[in-house]
């Protein structure tokens, strides 16, 4: 298998796949491609300003190249979203020379022309990052930013839309520019189109409101726009992702080649009778009829007719190219079916529950100190996170395990931490511990000989994002028999998959659900505590040597829609109830 490499670009600050910042703040997933950053704003700690203290420099290995060449590296990645087209252009050019300097046998060459060019393009601070030996407290810039591009300065007067910025140069109409809000960190970019130069600074018009203090950042060139204007032309000129057919009417024949993706099918009809007009020729509008007449779940991307040589009633036509969309469409949902078969020995159909058990399940996320405030009820399972505490001596835990607890393997799973879990959670089960929830797809090959896969039950946590029956499937191949479906689902997407999973499906009720996890630490020495925007929106912040997390003050409590997620198929929930004490405990539960 090819390895690739992050070599270069805009960091999370979180672990990938454990970050849910942009989503509690906003709704939009930073794991679904529509994060809005709310790490690159400003954040107060005790009495200092505000600051940036969760925005990362954007790493840069290319004077490593050198030792990652020889290591067969497949691929290295240069992260561009969200970049315009002349940053995207200079950061490859610049790998590439460095690339080319390698293969050639002048390293050092390579590595200079690389970073020369490198120089010239707009960007955030860069680091080495983890991989080239910078520190986790070296990595987050701090300071009043974490916007990319060249500081312009900062806006002291607004009249009438335009914005003036004493002492500032080197912009030109075209220019792309970002303000960043004083208020609360926040940014918004805009094209520099009026330009004036007056008394000592510039003054721009800016299409939206700006107030004095606000910062200016050039992040681009007038260049950029007529490049990204070609890659939009470009894009735009691509068909749509969809269902695709062509429709061949020969003598005697209806032929139909469907196509979706890597699917494709062909279906062929003979025909006869009398034809629906001269040789050669198809209604005028008849790929629009065609289109319009489909009723397929795929979507549709385009429908093209071709006559090669024979006569053919139209109606006749338009009847088998729907009868052979409908086939097509099916082909699919049975794919799906067959998916769905795979999960059969852990899938529960209706009326297979005992009907003498209980209606709904909570399994209850608790320290071992927690475990005798809990309810003894088959209603109410313990959850009890593996720490290494725990690991080292389980038997505050043993007496729930063997009543039906679970432990739990907290995310991530660090390579250093691999040779320790393997040892303690072998030794676990042999002392009784046989359910765990798993958080992350390293934990599954703990279970992996033969002689523990047969005596445990494992649980899928939220991090493994059950989203759809493609990614239960693989779970469920893996060795799950149930999942904790994501926080971030919607309650379509559970009730999607919900009416396939016929209770095994467990939705997340109640907790600190971990907003970031990083192996990296804040910015400006902050180590703990609580952290504010400018929005009043407060944070808990926990550090120590592995890295830090980031907590919402407020948990996630889903007590409110409990009714709906019972109605898209979910019987059972996680209830985290670290933290709390008995009376809280018993008040969680019985919402």
């Amino acid at each position: 298998m090819g390895v690739e490499i992050f070599v270069h670009g805009a960091m999370c600050y979180s672990y990938s796949g454990k970050c849910f910042f942009s989503s509690y703040l906003g709704g939009k997933s930073a794991n679904r491609g529509v994060c809005v950053q709310p790490c690159r704003r400003l954040y107060g700690h005790g009495e200092a300003d505000p600051e940036a203290i969760f925005s990362t420099r954007d790493l840069s290995l290319l004077p490593h190249l050198p030792e990652l060449v020889p290591l067969g590296i497949a691929a290295l990645k240069i992260e561009g979203r969200m970049r315009g087209a002349e940053y995207v252009a200079g950061v490859v050019s610049a790998y590439r020379a460095a690339l080319d300097g390698i293969r050639a046998g002048n390293p050092a060459e390579g590595v200079a022309e690389g970073t020369r060019i490198l120089s010239q393009v707009i960007g955030r601070e860069t680091t080495p990052g983890m991989p080239g030996g910078a520190r986790p407290d070296e990595v987050a810039t701090g300071g009043e930013s974490g916007n990319i591009g060249d500081r312009i300065g900062a806006v002291t007067r607004v009249e009438d839309g335009w914005a003036f910025v004493p002492g500032a140069a080197g912009i030109s109409p075209g220019d792309r520019l970002r303000a960043q809000f004083r208020e609360d960190g926040a940014g918004r970019g805009f094209s520099a189109v009026d330009l004036r130069s007056e008394g000592g600074g510039i003054r721009v018009k800016v299409p939206f409101p700006v107030s004095p203090g606000d910062l200016l950042f050039r992040v681009g060139g007038g260049g950029r726009a007529e490049i990204t204007r070609r890659a939009r032309k470009e894009m735009e000129a691509t068909p749509p992702d969809g269902a695709r057919f062509l429709v061949a009417v020969s003598p005697g024949t209806v032929t139909v080649k469907a196509s979706y993706g890597n699917e494709e099918k062909v279906f062929v009809y003979r025909i006869s009778g009398p034809p629906g007009g001269p040789a050669g020729t198809v209604p005028p509008d008849g790929e629009r009829q065609l289109a319009e007449a489909y009723r397929g779940d795929l979507p549709l991307a385009g429908v093209r007719v071709e006559i090669r040589g024979g006569p053919g009633a139209w109606g006749d036509v338009r009847t088998l190219f729907l009868q052979a969309a409908r086939q097509f469409d099916r082909e699919f949902y049975l794919a799906g079916k067959r998916l769905r078969v795979e999960i059969l020995p852990t899938l529960r159909v209706p009326g297979s529950r005992p009907e003498e058990g209980p209606g709904t399940v909570i399994f209850a996320g608790c320290r071992p100190e927690q475990l005798p405030h809990l309810p003894k009820t088959p209603e109410v399972v313990p959850v009890v996170e593996f720490t290494r505490s725990l690991a080292r001596d389980p038997s505050p835990a043993a007496r729930y395990a063997r009543s039906g607890g679970f432990l739990r393997l907290p995310p991530p799973m660090l390579e250093s931490d691999a040779a320790f879990l393997r040892r303690t959670v072998t030794d676990a089960i042999r002392k009784g511990f046989t359910r765990w929830i798993v958080s992350d797809a390293g934990h599954f090959r703990l279970f992996a000989p033969a002689p523990l896969r047969r005596q445990v039950t494992l649980i899928s946590d939220h991090y493994m994002y059950a989203f759809n029956m493609g990614a239960i499937a693989a779970l469920s191949r893996m060795g799950a028999t149930r999942m904790i479906l994501p926080v971030e689902a919607t309650v379509p997407a559970l009730r999607d998959v919900g009416k396939f999973l016929y209770g095994l499906g467990i939705a997340f009720a109640y907790g600190p659900v971990p907003l970031m996890i990083s192996r990296l630490l804040p910015a400006s020495g902050v180590r703990g505590g609580e952290v504010e925007s400018p929005r009043a929106e407060r944070f808990r912040v926990t550090a120590d040597e592995h890295g830090s997390v980031v907590l919402p003050s407020e948990p996630f409590s889903a007590s409110g829609s409990l009714h709906v997620l019972r109605e898209a198929g979910i019987r059972d929930f996680f209830a985290d109830l670290r933290g709390l004490g008995p009376a809280e405990i018993t008040e969680v539960l019985s919402a």
